[in-house]
């Protein structure tokens, strides 16, 4: 019961990490920029591998509303961010 608690609290940890950027962008202005940028220069998939983590911790978490919660909170992120990635990538081309 306690490993299941502790993929819960991993799953939001990663959901966090995940929003954080968002929330910065929007309350902190250019500091909030920079940290984005700071992230997406580590790689531009690392916001998208923290949501695959959070979705996975997510699923062999706790059982009940907690879990479905938490999968969804981190599939609607995850599929923001896979939004995003894949307008930077293929939507801002020259042509």
């Amino acid at each position: 019961m306690l490993n299941k608690k502790i993929y819960s609290a991993l799953a939001v940890f990663f959901l966090v990490l995940m929003i954080s950027p968002l929330v910065a962008i929007s309350l902190l202005g250019a500091k909030g920029d920079a940290y984005f940028n700071f992230i997406l220069n580590i790689s531009i998939f690392l916001p998208l591998i923290w949501g695959t983590l959070g979705v996975f911790f997510g699923m062999i978490g706790v059982k009940g509303l907690v879990r479905v919660y938490i999968v969804v909170a981190n599939l609607f992120v995850l599929s923001y961010y896979i939004l995003i990635t894949f307008m930077g990538i293929y939507g801002f081309q020259q042509p």
